[in-house]
């Protein structure tokens, strides 16, 4: 785990990536009601973190931690971190995620269904490492 104050993370962003910095500085600005914009955050330039500065800073540092760590990076870890702790699996492996009413799944297996209030997505739990766009 990486410790850092958020105005030293910026710091250090600002420094090795001042180009990475200025775009995600005009998406935070031109936020609406706390909202990132979606067509603004796609034309940040699409280096990680961890390129951009973890592995770069002498400020920053890594802590030891016996913990376990998912970064819930796709629907089937999400699936696989749910699954555990009780959230409802029917006999054929599928999940329904974010809807209050039944959802009944028909001649269908390892499905995931996600719904939120202004769009649904249906996928085979083996697909769901193309999904991150939708994530």
């Amino acid at each position: 785990m990486g410790c850092f104050k958020v105005s030293v993370l910026l710091e250090e962003l600002r420094y090795f990536e001042l180009e990475k910095y200025e775009s995600l500085k005009r998406v935070w600005i031109n936020a609406i009601d706390g909202k990132l914009s979606v067509e603004d955050s796609k034309k940040t330039s699409p280096i990680s973190i961890d390129y951009a500065v973890m592995e770069r800073s002498k400020k920053i540092k890594v802590l030891p931690g016996a913990f376990e760590w998912s970064d819930l990076g796709s629907f089937e870890s999400i699936y696989n971190y749910l699954k555990p702790i009780g959230h409802p699996v029917d006999d054929m492996g599928n999940m329904s995620i974010g809807s209050k009413p039944y959802t009944a799944f028909i001649r269908v297996k390892n499905t995931i269904f996600v719904h939120t209030n202004d769009a649904n997505l249906i996928l085979q739990k083996r697909e769901c490492s193309g999904c991150k766009e939708f994530i």
